[in-house]
């Protein structure tokens, strides 16, 4: 499987939750398709986790970006412009 980093781990986690479910279907012998289903259960729990720090590490980066932010947002434009701005900064590694 090609692993594309530029989706979050959250996202790839749960891929590969679904791809040891796709093979657990098609195999026969009972083991084997429980040992791959409880290994989907636990990329299942690691994207949940993963997921939970993501949004934790936004909100951190938008409660930064906000106070450094000095001028008032007045309207949606401005708000669209911020939140491209927060993106954009998170995407550089700047925290």
């Amino acid at each position: 499987m090609a692993v594309n980093n530029s989706l979050p781990l959250s996202r790839r986690y749960r891929t590969r939750a679904e791809e040891c479910r796709r093979i657990a279907e098609t195999l026969h012998g009972a083991e084997t398709r429980l040992k791959l289903l409880r290994i989907a259960a636990d990329y299942d729990w690691m994207a949940m986790r993963s997921a939970a720090f993501e949004l934790q590490e936004a909100d951190e980066s938008a409660r930064s970006f906000a106070k450094s932010n000095t001028r008032q947002l007045i309207g949606s434009a401005d708000l669209i412009r911020w939140m491209r701005h927060a993106a954009t900064y998170k995407r550089s590694g700047r925290t």
